[in-house]
């Protein structure tokens, strides 16, 4: 069984949190080449934009939508707007970081402990438990299954 075959997503719609950084944009793109509908979710999303025009450029059509996790009010407008378009959502990516430096070559040690600051301890237990996931997982489970992603770097 060839790999498309085996992850078939046609029909699935992915919400992608930080969908054009440096993991989110890759990730979006292998689930846009594995056939699901890709909702790119963004503070920027001048940079959200740029990255789905390129993918386009590629013949990736991917959406995308302003987002910000520190929010509640943006995260419950989302999925709302993500299920008024699209009836569903079948894929939850939670990408969203705020990374210091630009690639993985720049980061410096502080970077990193700063984003580890930012991102770690409570507050990553409060986005693995509670209102940014817990907000998803009704439409997630709306389906019978539960595909939900949860990315911490």
């Amino acid at each position: 069984m060839r790999s498309t075959e085996l992850f078939d997503l046609r029909g699935k719609v992915a919400f992608v949190t930080g969908g054009y950084g440096m993991f989110g944009r890759l990730i979006s793109e292998a689930l846009l080449e594995a056939g699901a509908g890709v909702v790119i979710a963004a503070r920027d999303t001048g940079k959200a934009i740029g990255a789905a025009d390129e993918m386009a450029n590629r013949g990736l059509m991917a959406d995308v939508i302003r987002l910000d996790l520190a929010d509640p009010d943006s995260i419950r407008s989302t999925i709302q707007a993500i299920i008024a378009q699209y009836g569903r959502i079948d894929i939850l990516v939670n990408n969203a970081v705020a990374r210091q430096g630009s690639t993985l070559e720049e980061t410096t040690i502080e970077d990193w402990e700063a984003t580890q600051a930012q991102g770690g301890g409570e507050y990553y237990q409060y986005r693995l438990h509670s209102g940014r996931n817990r907000a998803f997982l009704s439409y997630l489970r709306r389906y019978g299954e539960e595909q939900s992603i949860t990315l911490y770097f």
